[in-house]
């Protein structure tokens, strides 16, 4: 609401606001630091907070059951497979669909990676202006608001990472195996639209949403906590005391 609301804003008093803004900084830094930090600083400050809340995040989503074991992060398989589940689970073959469940969320876990830089070439291109819209936002507007302008883009830039970790992990093939075993049981209701890109939609969205989620506590955290503010930039513009 607080991005929305930033964005309706008339030019000059959204330039009005940023300039004052910037006076409370920069008169809190003289008091500090001795220094004033120009509009150029504030905005590669900012993007320094996410690049480096980009690499925390990175690094904690990717280690093994940082999905499967999260209830938060925990990838489900979707309700519309339910079906094809308990039918499997009558016939003895509960444990694919298990096995499945585990590969999508070890398959996430292995897409992290590739996230890292696909969120950073999205973070250098934020420009000053993008900067003024967001700064008067909460302590995570800078999260939220990369994930308003930019989620689609990243999601998309995603899809052939998160392929080849489904790939990798034999997430697809295991798919195909359950859906034929399905298919082959008497007296089954048809189940014409389920296909593979199903679990590669499910994936993404979780992916997508928990990397925003994380950064956004990241986010906060270096705006709060000066163990977090790991640059004399971020120092500077974060610090209290």
């Amino acid at each position: 609401m607080s991005v929305l609301l930033i964005l309706g804003m008339p030019a000059q008093a959204e330039e009005d606001w940023w300039n004052s803004a910037k006076k409370l900084i920069n008169g809190i830094k003289d008091k500090t630091v001795g220094a004033n930090l120009s509009d150029e600083q504030i905005s590669q400050g900012l993007k320094q907070a996410l690049s480096v809340g980009t690499d925390t995040v990175v690094r904690e989503l990717q280690q093994p059951g940082a999905f499967n074991n999260n209830p938060e992060r925990h990838i489900s398989l979707p309700s519309s497979l339910k079906t094809v589940t308990s039918a499997l689970s009558k016939v003895g073959m509960s444990a694919l669909p298990k096995e499945l469940e585990a590969r999508l969320n070890q398959a996430a876990e292995q897409a992290i990676p590739g996230a890292g830089p696909i969120l950073k070439n999205a973070i250098a291109e934020l420009k000053l202006e993008d900067i003024k819209k967001l700064y008067r936002g909460g302590s995570d507007s800078a999260t939220r608001y990369l994930e308003q302008s930019m989620s689609v883009p990243i999601s998309t830039a995603m899809i052939p990472v998160i392929k080849q970790s489904l790939s990798g992990v034999g997430a697809f093939e295991l798919y195909e195996n359950i859906m034929n075993k399905y298919r082959n049981l008497p007296f089954v209701p048809e189940m014409n639209d389920a296909d593979a890109d199903m679990i590669l939609s499910l994936v993404q969205q979780k992916a997508i949403g928990s990397i925003f989620d994380n950064l956004a506590a990241e986010e906060i955290a270096i705006r709060t906590d000066p163990k977090k503010q790991s640059t004399e930039l971020l120092k500077q513009l974060f610090s209290k005391s």
